[in-house]
């Protein structure tokens, strides 16, 4: 990263910044030359980006329960949006709540139970998807002032309808939000998150996590960030075709269909896009600047980040799934750190996003549980490989894919070692031409091949979970009391 050692500080606060569905180079500090992104710019001017930053899940509630413990999905088996954190394993909110945080979260945090307790002693939510949207704060919110989000409940409560419209609402997931702006989820969770600031008893350290929904599709910016963007204007983000690959088309099925899209179509769902982003940019700009007014922003570590991200046209698809290709599993990491140490430096080391927990409980001076898999970003332990996972096939006939990528190569496993695809980075950076079958990369691939078996199978083995006061049929008092008295027998007798 940086020459200059992060120092570990005295009880920092700790700001997490979570978007959903971003893309990492869909930020003018990572070098998109369109977007507008001046607050998270100015934030990465003052902190650490990290340019090779991987979800080890691109699903949001896998991912965010790997955030929170440093864990491997397969290691904490919440494979899905609809799972539960196993209440065992300590996460960085737990513990830093035990060590006299005040801790809260605003926002989407797509857990179930919707309030489920992983450490933030405040909830107050956002939610999208499955029961939590029908519980959360914010949905009832809008009902007290007799609105709905139609466009989004049309497409992401299952249960809701509307009849069918034109190409760019049926197909693309595209129009603009039926929310004025002040309504929007967006707006109501940076207002939630001042709130909160404005609350804070500045005697005590906080952790606060602010989860947009935003920019997960449907693509809905309210106005004006609807025609913030001309479509005509934007430059097609790397890795564009102008037809999906053969490849692409034959893996799976997506709802918004790589086939039924042209170059007008992508152009229009990028401007939505990055008007949502763009929306939220300026309400990070609010929340930095309401740190500093209160004299917190020097002494508080800022975490930015995001859970997964999207193709964006990559290959000529949109949203997430099929492949574990870059655009989906790389995410931006900015870190600013107290004291704005290390300001304006880059670190282009592969990470992983369960390496943001020991990172944050380090530089609090924390001990890091046995359990985390995570490599603190303040050390010098690097890793040589990033790694992925997505289930994919059906309910009653899972199936497991694989990523292991270097700076050099890429390797994607389905199923199966025998049908996998590998790729050398250097020469072919948006994995267009698999050469797993060419003869003069064998040897490159049976070496990941072998990495990849062997990290899964001795590298990445879960710690043992223990866990003492999980629920159970006989009252824990009781048995205290039985076991000293058994205890008191044997003594006497022996």
């Amino acid at each position: 990263m940086t020459n200059e050692r992060i120092l570990i500080m005295n009880q920092p606060n700790i700001l997490i910044l979570h978007l959903d569905e971003l893309r990492q180079d869909c930020l003018g500090c990572y070098g998109n030359p369109d977007i507008q992104t001046p607050n998270i710019d100015a934030l990465a001017a003052d902190g650490v980006t990290y340019q090779n930053h991987y979800t080890v899940y691109p699903v949001c509630t896998p991912s965010r329960y790997s955030l929170f413990s440093s864990l491997y999905v397969h290691q904490h088996a919440a494979w899905d949006n609809h799972c539960t954190l196993p209440s065992g394993y300590p996460t960085f909110p737990k513990l830093l709540r035990e060590n006299g945080y005040q801790t809260t979260a605003v926002g989407k945090m797509h857990m179930t139970p919707t309030y489920l307790d992983i450490g933030f002693s405040d909830l107050e939510l956002a939610e999208q998807n499955g029961c939590g949207r029908f519980e959360d704060d914010y949905h009832h919110f809008l009902m007290k002032h007799g609105k709905i989000d139609r466009f989004d409940l049309h497409y992401e409560s299952g249960l809701f309808q509307l009849p069918p419209e034109d190409h760019r609402f049926d197909d693309c997931q595209c129009c603009q939000s039926d929310l004025d702006l002040p309504f929007y989820s967006s707006e109501w969770i940076t207002q939630r998150a001042l709130d909160r600031l404005d609350q804070w008893n500045c005697d005590q350290p906080f952790c606060m996590m602010v989860g947009y929904i935003s920019p997960h599709h449907p693509f809905d910016p309210p106005a004006p960030y609807s025609t913030m963007y001309d479509p005509n204007s934007l430059h097609l983000l790397p890795g564009y075709t102008d037809q999906p690959l053969l490849f692409d088309s034959n893996f799976g099925s997506s709802p918004i269909h790589p086939d039924k899209i042209d170059e007008k179509d992508i152009r229009a769902m990028m401007a939505s896009y990055y008007g949502m982003i763009s929306e939220i940019d300026n309400g990070i700009g609010t929340i930095l600047q309401k740190l500093k007014e209160k004299g917190l922003y020097d002494n508080t570590m800022i975490v930015f980040t995001s859970d997964h991200g999207d193709y964006m046209s990559y290959h000529h698809m949109m949203l997430k799934g099929r492949h574990l290709y870059d655009p989906l599993i790389k995410i931006p990491l900015i870190v600013k750190y107290p004291g704005q140490q290390a300001a304006g430096q880059t670190d282009s080391f592969l990470s992983e996003n369960i390496d943001v927990a020991p990172t944050v409980l380090e530089l609090c001076g924390q001990p890091i549980p046995p359990t985390m898999q995570g490599r603190s970003l303040l050390g010098n332990d690097h890793r040589q490989f990033a790694f992925s996972e997505l289930q994919f096939g059906s309910q009653t006939n899972p199936k497991i894919g694989y990523m292991l990528r270097s700076d050099s190569y890429k390797l994607l496993v389905y199923g199966s070692m025998q049908d996998c695809a590998f790729y050398d980075l250097k020469k072919d950076p948006f994995e267009l031409c698999d050469v797993s079958k060419e003869p003069d990369y064998q040897e490159t691939l049976h070496r990941y091949q072998t990495a990849l078996s062997d990290f899964v199978l001795f590298h990445a083995l879960g710690k043992v979970h223990l866990d003492t006061k999980a629920p159970q049929q006989r009252d824990q008092e009781v048995l205290n009391k039985q076991a000293e008295e058994l205890k008191a027998f044997i003594r006497a007798q022996w």
